[in-house]
């Protein structure tokens, strides 16, 4: 397993409509193959910050989403809403 990490700083004031936004093209992730589940929330410390973990079988499974026709509608869905390019990273867990 692999697991996404995608950080994203938005426009303030636009909260809301990015939280409704994710409510929206979550179920896009989870028709995707390799797909296990995904967590998305607001930074405690600032609210134009958000995280969304997602979790995939390898890092081929996110790679083959990011090539598929549905990842450029997706992105384009909540592009406008940030103020800066997403950082995206993956790791792979163990255990401690």
């Amino acid at each position: 397993m692999i697991v996404e990490i995608a950080l994203f700083a938005i426009h303030a004031g636009q909260q809301a409509v990015f939280e409704a936004t994710w409510r929206e093209i979550g179920p896009v992730l989870a028709r995707q193959p390799g797909y296990r589940s995904h967590r998305f929330g607001r930074q405690a410390e600032d609210e134009t910050r958000y995280v969304l973990e997602v979790d995939w079988d390898s890092l081929g499974a996110h790679q083959a989403f990011m090539a598929h026709a549905d990842f450029e509608p997706f992105v384009a869905t909540f592009r406008h809403m940030l103020r800066e390019q997403a950082s995206v990273f993956h790791f792979a867990p163990t255990v401690a």
